[in-house]
């Protein structure tokens, strides 16, 4: 069946003494969703049914795709890809957990070993552990483009349905203060353009705004309103 195609062109009047607005369009294209067909599988790798604004996204879809035009050219960094549930299973791999840092031997055939996270990685505490365990099982989904940086979501944290994740070069872990309808807000706005940062920990080197306006400065022209909500946002977060 062909991609259904969605297209979302925001814009807004010249900036005096502008000579161009760098970002001019966003648009969104997905794919028919395969939840039913897939909802076995779902449930044989988590143990559990999707939580309900999972089961949502995916109802409405497989994922799909944020194309952002730069002076009407994509942007191969900016655009995104929110995973279809294949991908963000990759490929229905069942994950592993170590019950303990002796008990510590990760797999090349689980899930994202080697892109998400490394089998390298050092292990040497309970802390280490807990990390390479919550990256094990966690699930795609969106790979930043031209970057070493992952949202994945932890579908048994300690608190809650799921836990949405920012994942650095395969080691570092930080919780976003965000769910998912909040983050597809956002992305279908911002694609992949960094603005996620905005909802690292307030002490993280990133968790400051100023570092999200500087990322997203070329969206400023078109998209002043949602920056401005998005700063709303951010400064609320915990």
């Amino acid at each position: 069946m062909a991609p259904l195609a969605i297209t979302m062109l925001i814009s807004a009047a010249p900036i005096k003494g502008a000579a161009r607005m760098p970002v001019t369009s966003v648009t969104i294209s997905s794919t028919p969703s395969t939840l039913d067909e897939s909802m076995a599988q779902v449930t044989a790798v988590l143990g559990r049914e999707l939580p309900d604004d999972f089961a949502a996204l995916y109802r409405e879809c497989d994922g799909f795709t944020v194309n952002v035009e730069i002076d009407g050219k994509t942007s191969p960094d900016w655009s995104a890809a929110i995973a279809s549930l294949s991908e963000a299973f990759d490929d229905w791999k069942p994950h592993q957990q170590s019950s303990d840092v002796d008990d510590y031997n990760p797999s090349f055939d689980e899930p994202f070993c080697e892109t998400i996270w490394s089998p390298d990685a050092d292990v040497d505490d309970d802390e280490s552990l807990a990390r390479m365990n919550q990256l094990r099982r966690s699930k795609l989904l969106l790979s930043v483009p031209g970057a070493p940086e992952w949202i994945v979501v932890d579908f048994t944290p300690e608190d809650g349905d799921y836990q949405l994740l920012w994942v650095y070069e395969g080691s570092e872990t930080q919780p976003l203060a965000l769910d998912l309808p909040a983050f597809l807000r956002w992305v279908r706005v911002f694609g992949a353009a960094r603005w996620y940062w905005a909802f690292l920990p307030r002490d993280h080197s990133m968790g400051d705004f100023a570092t999200t306006r500087e990322a997203l400065a070329a969206f400023a022209p078109f998209a002043a309103a949602e920056l401005a909500a998005l700063a709303n946002a951010a400064e609320a977060r915990p």
